[in-house]
């Protein structure tokens, strides 16, 4: 796919359970899906020419930096539950497919005051990069990427 004329569906989830889970039926229908069910999803997909790229290769696309696939798509998982990680996880992983996740933690303000368990601040552009400050811009003399890997640096050690 060349320039931005095309759109790039983002399939968003907040849940996949085990198939049986208890939890399945508290949420049903509120972006949430038993595994199968996910797992035939993606089959589906896959067998209908779309292709599921990292959310970093279309930030890439739309900054004029790369082509995209004729028929791409992103996997976003929302909030970080745990099933993200015990049963999204190795599924994608055994398919071979790349996934987003947005992890939520506590509120900025409670960060601020002290009072937060975990803040995390998603730095994913390393992985494709796609902008750099001006003062950070050719600072070790290595490229865009090693920029980026700068400019985090800083931004991690404050």
């Amino acid at each position: 796919m060349t320039g931005t004329e095309s759109r790039v569906p983002v399939l968003v989830y907040h849940h996949v359970y085990a198939d049986g889970s208890p939890e399945l039926r508290a949420a049903a229908g509120r972006g949430t899906v038993a595994e199968s069910a996910f797992r035939q999803q993606v089959e589906h997909l896959r067998a209908e020419g779309w292709t599921v790229v990292p959310t970093g290769l279309v930030v890439a696309w739309l900054a004029g930096r790369g082509d995209l696939p004729g028929k791409a798509l992103c996997l976003h998982f929302d909030n970080g539950w745990l099933d993200t990680a015990q049963v999204v996880r190795p599924l994608l992983s055994a398919l071979g497919l790349p996934a987003m996740c947005f992890p939520i933690t506590d509120s900025v303000d409670a960060a601020s005051q002290g009072q937060a368990f975990f803040l995390c601040v998603a730095l994913n552009m390393p992985h494709v990069p796609v902008y750099v400050s001006g003062a950070f811009s050719g600072a070790p003399g290595r490229g865009l990427y090693a920029d980026c890997v700068y400019e985090i640096d800083d931004f991690v050690g404050r």
